[in-house]
């Protein structure tokens, strides 16, 4: 028994072998010194997929040197907003409504604006008063900035507890009032930060990391969790519920099928008439040429 184990384990490895290579130099290859460039509109388009289990699915092309690594969606009115993980705001059609996108670089944040990965934008919440609030990763810190990303208008440091430098906050909601719920990739702690501080909590039931969160218009979380397996990157999404203690606890739903190289990392929510709800989903690619941005459209039952 204990032989087949090791001979089964070792395929699996072989098999992992050339999707790990491939992520990693994607994530290397995608980390340039660049020059922040002007607000300018795009052309966009979107390619049809099909992926079971899904209202729609595309691949998404932006012609812009600087669309791409989306880590964070978000509905605006009629059109979705992306934000790139190298502190690029992205305002999309929704398929079928717009052939144009426009790009602008965030106005201010953590670091020199010439280093990508100062600018490590994770995460992305607006509050009650239409500003939107951004979490960076490596100079871990929350920002806030203007309804329309013209200002920012303020910035606060995080602890960093110990968190590696590309280990920091993934994902981020509002906990239902004026705080925030911010939820680091390792999966392991939530955060609830507001006008008196921090606390720190446990999280449980996450078989791999964090990739991004919201808030549905019933008050439930759903999570977005990767894992790493022998296929490659599997997708779930799972519900977050919160114990006496104030600790969390995640329950995996169902699994995204998009295949071993979509790294799905932006979560946003849309409601629907007649009470129902459309979840957006939208990849990270890494600024590969090999691996696309898909977007993709969840309705739930």
């Amino acid at each position: 028994m204990q032989r087949k184990f090791s001979l089964a384990a070792s395929v699996g490895a072989l098999l992992l072998l050339p999707i790990l290579i491939v992520l990693a130099a994607d994530r290397l290859r995608g980390m340039p010194s660049r020059q922040p460039l002007p607000e300018r509109v795009a052309g966009v388009r979107f390619e049809a997929l099909a992926v079971a289990g899904t209202a729609g699915a595309w691949t998404v092309t932006v012609d812009d040197p600087r669309f791409g690594g989306v880590s964070a969606l978000a509905v605006d009115g009629s059109r979705l907003l992306a934000l790139t993980d190298s502190g690029v705001v992205v305002s999309l059609p929704k398929p079928g409504r717009g052939a144009w996108a426009r790009l602008r670089d965030l106005p201010d944040g953590p670091g020199s604006p010439h280093e990508r990965r100062w600018r490590d934008s994770e995460a992305l919440v607006r509050d009650r008063s239409g500003s939107w609030w951004v979490a960076f990763e490596n100079r871990h810190s929350l920002w806030r900035y203007d309804p329309g990303f013209a200002r920012a208008e303020a910035a606060f440091g995080l602890r960093r507890r110990g968190w590696a430098l590309n280990k920091g906050v993934e994902a981020m909601v509002s906990d239902g009032s004026d705080a925030l719920l911010l939820l680091p990739e390792t999966g392991t702690e939530l955060l609830r930060v507001g006008r008196r501080g921090g606390r720190r909590s446990r999280l449980g039931g996450v078989p791999g990391e964090v990739a991004d969160a919201a808030r549905l218009p019933d008050g439930r979380v759903l999570l977005l969790v990767r894992q790493v397996g022998f296929a490659g990157l599997v997708n779930q999404l799972g519900e977050l519920s919160f114990g006496r203690d104030g600790g969390g606890q995640v329950r995996l739903l169902r699994r995204i099928p998009v295949g071993p190289l979509t790294n799905l990392e932006g979560i946003a929510v849309e409601p629907l008439p007649a009470g129902k709800t459309r979840l957006w989903l939208i990849s990270d690619n890494d600024f590969s040429d090999l691996r696309r941005t898909v977007l993709l459209a969840v309705d739930l039952p």
